[in-house]
């Protein structure tokens, strides 16, 4: 699929990217997503379309086109949702919530929970729905949803979703200074990650899980979950997510820390 819009986004200058905001191209662009949409109404091409706007290089807050081309799909799927159109709709929601429409987003989930929808299309929902009630600073609103996604991930054995969902819920804990819980969401997080081999999310869970040790003050074991967190987060294809200065800059005050710690055992027993 090559949209007419790439050619003005591929310049990157400040006067394109106004033109595809808000100026007559993003019109244009408008007019030939809702040709293509009502003409051929092709969940897949449609779902390609909408990628393609997410890449614009804006701020999402401020990508109008992709708003306004979400909304034609909204409007039209949600009254006769199919399961080839539900991936479409969870993307939606999904980018909604990272443009901060979170009303929007929250909206649209449950108008999507109303539908005879399968399993693994509800676990997504609940994470959704956990990741609108922490954008709306609610932990614990959020925790309670991760908590549903687990519940009917581990009931219907998917366990790849309920390792997002054990992740997620750790990090609230953590973020609610509740360290025990946290540690113990973040290791089951972890097993689950090494029994379905996501590489992505192993990485994450290891860099929670040093988080998690530093902040018991267990240098050693927190040095173990970060040399882990880099060997993972290095198997992953998608580069985008790779960035290990920050687990390198931790591993260095930890290092600090414990060579200080040496220093001072050392000439306590001279």
């Amino acid at each position: 699929m090559k949209s007419q819009h790439l050619k003005y986004v591929k310049k990157g200058s400040s006067k394109a990217k106004k033109e595809i905001i808000d100026g007559h191209e993003k019109t244009e662009e408008l007019a030939r997503f809702k040709y293509i949409f009502l003409v051929q109404n092709n969940p897949a091409l449609i779902y390609k379309y909408l990628v393609e706007y997410s890449k614009i290089p804006i701020p999402l807050h401020k990508n109008l086109l992709l708003l306004e081309a979400i909304e034609i799909v909204v409007k039209r799927f949600i009254h006769e949702i199919a399961l080839d159109k539900v991936g479409v709709l969870l993307f939606c929601a999904r980018m909604l919530i990272k443009m901060n429409k979170t009303n929007k987003a929250k909206k649209l989930c449950l108008e999507i929970l109303k539908n005879n929808i399968n399993e693994r299309d509800k676990i997504k929902i609940q994470g959704l729905l956990g990741d609108i009630y922490y954008k709306k600073g609610d932990v614990n609103g959020a925790i309670e949803q991760y908590s549903s996604a687990i519940f009917l991930a581990e009931k219907t054995k998917n366990y790849d979703l309920a390792s997002i969902a054990y992740h997620q819920v750790g990090v609230m804990f953590f973020k609610e200074g509740r360290i025990d819980l946290a540690l113990g969401n973040i290791s089951r997080s972890i097993k689950l990650c090494e029994k379905t081999e996501r590489n992505y999310k192993l990485g994450e869970s290891y860099y929670q899980l040093g988080k998690i040790y530093e902040k018991k003050e267990q240098w050693k074991l927190a040095l173990r979950a970060y040399n882990k967190a880099l060997i993972f987060k290095k198997k992953v294809e998608d580069k985008e997510h790779y960035d290990p200065s920050d687990i390198y800059y931790r591993m260095i005050l930890i290092s600090n820390k414990l060579s200080n710690s040496k220093n001072s055992t050392a000439k306590l027993s001279s």
